[in-house]
């Protein structure tokens, strides 16, 4: 039996209807229908928090229920604010028809589901990061042992990655922000990441370097001083660097005549 679509006008009459448009365009009225809740369920108190100690921010992406940030914790502190879990948490089912249906969840099972998204044994179990969820705010000295203890085995072992890595090729090309942020975490003196060398990140192509260094494997000139002074650059190019203000000083010696053209 074939579909018989309503025309256009129609079609746009109905959209006016629902959403009470006015002629200048402006909405005034919401047709979403939602059931009525209990304030037992919509006022329920916060009975759960979960907490990042790990070095890097973490992102809980819970589908209709939003997209939540988890920022490592200031310097100087074990942990920063948490995300609080009401003891009942409340998601929408779309019916169609501007008709939604309440999903209610028990919070300490959607605490548990953001915490390890695909399970215990899923490669996506935040725990290893650092993430953990409990009742306690600020979180108890069991807690932060247990989470500190499972984030450090982590990056133990991205540490022994890094340090394989740059046994095979003795560069730090396949160093990545993970491995130097690993290192600094453990305070692991590493020669792919030292932390008695100020380490910056290469505006070329990205890679972990140290900042005093004159250039980097791509080419690309981190100290046009020291460059200059390795005959690493021209003076030609010296002097083009210092007009577009990439130098902070010019060379105190004398210049090099015989660089190479």
């Amino acid at each position: 039996m074939p579909v018989t679509e309503l025309p256009a006008a129609a079609v746009f009459q109905t959209f006016v209807e629902d959403f009470g448009m006015t002629k200048d365009g402006r909405r005034t009225k919401n047709p979403w229908q939602k059931d009525t809740l209990p304030d037992e369920i919509i006022k329920a108190p916060v009975e759960w928090y979960i907490f990042n100690i790990g070095p890097l921010k973490q992102t809980i992406s819970a589908g209709s229920m939003g997209q939540y940030t988890l920022l490592p914790p200031d310097e100087g502190k074990r942990y920063n604010k948490p995300l609080e879990i009401r003891r009942y948490m409340i998601d929408w089912a779309d019916q169609g028809d501007y008709k939604q249906k309440p999903v209610i969840m028990e919070g300490s099972l959607v605490a548990k589901e953001w915490v390890t998204p695909n399970g215990e044994k899923g490669n996506t179990d935040l725990r290893n990061w650092g993430v953990f969820a409990t009742k306690h705010n600020p979180p108890s000295e069991d807690d932060l042992k247990k989470a500190e203890d499972r984030l450090r085995a982590t990056l133990d072992s991205i540490v022994k990655r890094g340090d394989a890595l740059y046994a095979d090729t003795k560069t730090r090309s396949q160093i990545t922000d993970v491995y130097l942020t690993a290192a600094k975490a453990l305070h692991a003196e590493r020669p792919w990441c030292s932390e008695s060398k100020a380490m910056g990140r290469c505006e070329g192509c990205g890679r972990g370097v140290e900042l005093d260094i004159a250039k980097c494997q791509c080419g690309a000139i981190l100290n046009w001083t020291k460059a200059r002074k390795l005959r690493l650059v021209t003076q030609a190019e010296f002097d083009l660097a210092v007009a577009d203000g990439l130098v902070n000083a010019a060379l105190p010696e004398k210049r090099v005549t015989n660089a190479k053209a």
